[in-house]
């Protein structure tokens, strides 16, 4: 995988040097039921919401307990096909290794180059849930924070080598780490697009 114009672009602008290697990053997770819960999580919520209509019983009272229960169900539901939609619209997350920095990108969306320079402090963490796991968190001098994971799979070595790669080049310390600690890093930091939750 080559680095597009815009890519090469702004590298040069900020003074990253010589490419070096392009990989497509995976999502943190990869399982196939994912693609499922938001639509499945809307069913649930609307027949909750529906059953309130035709339970037995004070019947305001149970459309507003039934409505609750059911919006709980239904706003991960949409947050999740939202995020689902998002990351099919801007394409998949692409690590671009230059010299002395890196440029991420999304194939269809934003193109943020970093120098080394720009990096406060870099850490390469490892933990363990139903896979094995690796994540790079990167604090810019300006405070701001980017975590960015990836699954460790045998065959597939690409995304895990990039971010290995990646933090030698930042001076990254090496950590392993509960699952739950990274989790919370995960869901609490924002992705360099800025759009919560979305990666």
């Amino acid at each position: 995988m080559y680095p597009s114009i815009r890519v090469t672009d702004d590298a040069a602008s900020h003074g990253l040097g010589i490419w070096e290697r392009s990989d497509r990053m995976r999502r943190r997770t990869g399982r196939r039921s994912d693609a499922f819960l938001g639509p499945a999580l809307l069913v649930l919520g609307s027949c909750i919401i529906l059953a309130g209509f035709i339970m037995p019983g004070p019947h305001l009272l149970m459309v507003a307990v039934f409505f609750v229960l059911g919006f709980c169900a239904l706003l991960p539901g949409a947050m999740n096909i939202y995020g689902t939609l998002h990351r099919l619209r801007t394409g998949p997350l692409i690590m671009h290794r230059f010299e002395d920095g890196f440029v991420v990108e999304r194939a269809r969306g934003a193109v943020r180059a970093v120098p080394y320079a720009q990096l406060r402090d870099a850490t390469l963490m490892r933990y363990a849930s139903d896979h094995e796991h690796i994540m790079l968190r990167m604090t810019h001098r300006d405070g701001t924070v980017w975590v960015i994971p990836a699954q460790v799979t045998p065959d597939i070595g690409d995304p895990v080598d990039a971010l290995e790669e990646l933090g030698d080049g930042a001076g990254a310390t090496h950590e392993t780490v509960p699952y739950f600690t990274a989790r919370q890093l995960l869901h609490s930091t924002p992705p360099w697009t800025g759009r919560r939750g979305i990666w």
